[in-house]
């Protein structure tokens, strides 16, 4: 180095002049979005909430000027999963429709009730709940409301011929009657909707990668692995098996009484001829044909077709009883179950245009797919989980890490698209979608109504993000009074007014966007958190909305917005912000505004806005111009 340079250094150096300019160049971020180029249209389904099927307390379908109802049109939902995930795993439509005093009492899952406990085929607790919000009512309710209607069929305990009834009842013109048997257009319309509700969704299963829990029939055994079995079907075989009522297979249906000409169901149905051996306690009785010609012995009668076992009076045929005591009661047996490339099949026959998803999402379902057997995509559920951290971890880190989950959720989605369009058949690479039918936080023990604070909105709000960068055309969040509050008060949630921003200040058709000189936090696992995420988007009179994200919990972040080839014919940008005071922050009945949307202006200085963005908030900027 020449000393008339390392003078001149010295002098910057005593000056401060040298370091500041440099750190400030150094650390200036620059947000970048493109006006001039379009990426595709944003879907209002996507935002969008689960409901189940039991929870009369909701009422929704009941008053229109209720709170719930208007805080549902408020946060602009524009989608509706039915009858929900996990709860309704095992549920039955047919016994949801019509008058309710007429409708049937479902299980739904063997662990659900309100006095339930966990359990899978094998497990305990449990219990049956009437159906308080059927399926005609969510169907109208998302007609009143302009929502997407995806339903969640239960491919667990249904079959494909009952899923062509479904659709059949769903999108059936009355008159027509494409799967014979009882003509499900006419029930719909006796039950006061005549027009076909032209449902678009259809998802087979939830989370049926989840052992025990939700695998169902599934756990059957068999010479084929668990997704062959979800494709194609199989024959399967049960070892002493809970037998249940036609309701309810939970440990509690499965246990005899003292009761005359006793029925209990085999769990999957039609039973494969002469396979079935059933078993009070541990105790293998008798098949008999008719049990008037039966005495005083361990007998009962079974028909195949629809699982129905029925024991004897104590005359013909013994109670099933050990030792003059209930009993558990079980069945080994065989049964041939229906997959999805047969339950896609029957789907499409009656309605070619209704689109089927698969609830596995793995390369063992991929490939046994491959180019020759058809669907229309996969349901993802990107929840983000801690049961592997260390319980004493701070919440400072739990929050770096659960936005860094909603970074990788997003990526693993793209890259599940990205491998299904590289097996599926050249006429579905552009048809194929990935999408988000539940997601959130799914631990909420690591503060106080984590999963109701201002956390939850920004993972929300990636997740939303990631959908739109992919182009779905709805999401489900999980669930509906994670969004709009639980009765009787309804509170709106941080994530309730995060799909307001969208719905309010956002734009209908995508643009792409960037961020330079984007700050990071180091997370403990050592991977960086990107502070700022934004989405941008624009309207037809040629608005730029921008949605941006300010993730860290501590620092606030300013950044200089630039947009290429667009002049600002109003420097006054429209602003609105949803922060709080911490990122653990919640919204109670008695403070429902502690995180909540600020509306304000902020003046760009030329064509550049320069914004500071409040840490663990998101700012949703509407700017006004029109492009070069």
């Amino acid at each position: 180095m020449s000393p008339l340079i390392t003078q001149r250094l010295k002098r910057y150096l005593i000056l401060g002049f040298l370091v500041a300019p440099l750190t400030s160049m150094a650390q200036k971020t620059v947000i970048k979005a493109d006006p001039t180029t379009s990426l595709r249209p944003i879907n209002p389904g996507i935002y969008g909430v689960n409901q189940r099927w039991f929870d009369y307390d909701l009422s929704l379908w009941k008053d229109e000027n209720s709170k719930l109802h208007k805080n549902y049109k408020e946060v602009g939902l524009g989608s509706f999963r039915y009858p929900a995930g996990t709860a309704a795993g095992a549920f039955d439509w047919k016994g949801a429709i019509g008058p309710k005093e007429k409708r049937k009492v479902i299980e739904g899952h063997t662990w659900i009730g309100r006095k339930g406990a966990a359990g899978g085929d094998n497990g305990g607790g449990g219990g049956t709940m009437s159906v308080d919000f059927g399926l005609d009512e969510a169907l109208q309710f998302c007609e009143k409301t302009g929502s997407t209607f995806i339903y969640m069929y239960n491919f667990g305990t249904g079959s494909a011929a009952d899923a062509a009834d479904l659709v059949e009842y769903l999108n059936a013109p009355v008159g027509a009657n494409p799967n014979d048997g009882i003509a499900w257009a006419q029930e719909r319309a006796k039950n006061g909707h005549p027009k076909p509700y032209n449902v678009k969704y259809i998802e087979m299963g939830n989370e049926m990668y989840i052992l025990g829990q939700q695998h169902y029939w599934l756990e059957g055994k068999s010479k084929h692995d668990h997704a062959y079995k979800y494709c194609f079907g199989d024959t399967v075989a049960y070892t002493k098996q809970l037998v249940g009522d036609l309701d309810a297979h939970s440990l509690k249906a499965a246990t005899s009484s003292p009761t005359s000409n006793l029925v209990k169901y085999i769990r999957y149905r039609p039973v494969l001829p002469n396979s079935a051996n059933v078993y009070v306690g541990e105790t293998c009785w008798k098949r008999v044909n008719d049990l008037k010609t039966a005495g005083v012995e361990n007998v009962y009668t079974l028909d195949e077709a629809t699982g129905k076992i029925t024991f004897g009076d104590g005359r013909h045929g013994n109670l099933p009883l050990q030792n003059d005591s209930a009993a558990v009661i079980t069945a080994s047996y065989q049964a041939a179950r229906d997959g999805f490339d047969d339950h896609y099949r029957a789907i499409k026959s009656v309605d070619p245009n209704i689109k089927v998803l698969s609830c596995l999402i793995d390369m063992d379902f991929i490939r046994h797919m491959g180019a020759k057997s058809p669907y229309d995509g996969v349901a993802i559920h990107p929840y983000a989980g801690f049961w592997n951290l260390p319980k004493k971890e701070s919440v400072d880190n739990y929050h770096d890490l659960v936005l860094l989950n909603s970074d990788e959720e997003a990526d693993s989605a793209r890259h599940t698209l990205d491998i299904m369009r590289k097996y599926v058949g050249p006429t579905q690479k552009d048809k194929v979608q990935v999408i988000f039918t539940e997601y959130g936080i799914a631990l909420g023990t690591i503060a106080p109504q984590y999963q109701s604070s201002i956390d939850q909105a920004l993972y929300t709000g990636r997740i939303v993000s990631a959908a739109i960068e992919l182009g779905m055309p709805l999401t489900s969040k999980h669930s509906i009074t994670s969004v709009i509050g639980s009765a009787p008060h309804f509170v709106i949630t941080p994530t309730g007014y995060l799909f307001k921003l969208y719905s309010r200040m956002f734009g209908t058709t995508h643009i792409p966007a960037s961020v330079d000189n984007n700050p990071v936090r180091k997370a403990i696992n050592g991977k960086e958190l990107p502070k700022l995420h934004v989405t941008s988007s624009k309207d037809k009179a040629g608005n730029v909305y921008l949605m941006v994200m300010n993730r860290d919990r501590a620092d606030a972040v300013t950044a200089d917005v630039e947009l290429n080839k667009y002049t600002l014919t109003n420097r006054a940008a429209i602003v609105w912000t949803l922060s709080a005071p911490e990122y653990t922050a919640y919204n109670t009945p008695e403070n429902p505004d502690t995180v909540s949307i600020k509306e304000s202006v902020d003046n760009a200085k030329g064509n550049v806005l320069t914004h500071t963005f409040p840490a663990h908030s998101i700012t949703a900027i509407k700017l006004t111009g029109k492009v070069k």
